[in-house]
C-alpha cells in the first residue's frame, strides 16, 4: 500500500504513514457495537412489568449495546415497579 499524502510505500496493516504521519484507510476502520435488537427491547419492557429484576438486566444490556434511550427507560421502570411491588407486599 502507498500513502495517499506522501506516496511512500507502507505496510498494508499500517494505521498511519511512518513517513508523514497521515492516517490510512485502516485508521478509520474500527469495530462498532451493534445496537440491541428490537427483540431485546420488547422483552425488556415486558420483563419490567412482569419480572423487574429481569427488566433491570435487559435494561443494562440495552445500554451496553448503545440503546441508551430504551435502556434507561427499562431500567428505571423496572426499579420503580420493583419498589412499588415491594411496598404493596410489605403493607399487607
Amino acid at each position: 500500500m502507498f500513502c495517499k499524502e506522501c506516496g511512500k510505500e507502507i505496510k498494508d496493516v499500517a494505521v498511519i504513514c511512518v513517513s508523514c504521519g497521515s492516517p490510512t484507510d485502516n485508521f478509520a476502520k474500527k469495530e462498532e457495537k451493534k445496537p440491541a435488537s428490537n427483540f431485546a427491547v420488547g422483552w425488556g419492557y415486558a420483563c419490567a412489568f412482569l419480572l423487574p429484576p429481569g427488566g433491570i438486566i435487559l435494561g443494562i444490556y440495552c445500554m451496553a449495546k448503545n440503546r441508551f434511550d430504551h435502556g434507561i427507560m427499562i431500567t428505571g421502570l423496572s426499579l420503580f415497579l420493583w419498589a412499588t411491588f415491594a411496598a404493596m407486599l410489605g403493607g399487607m
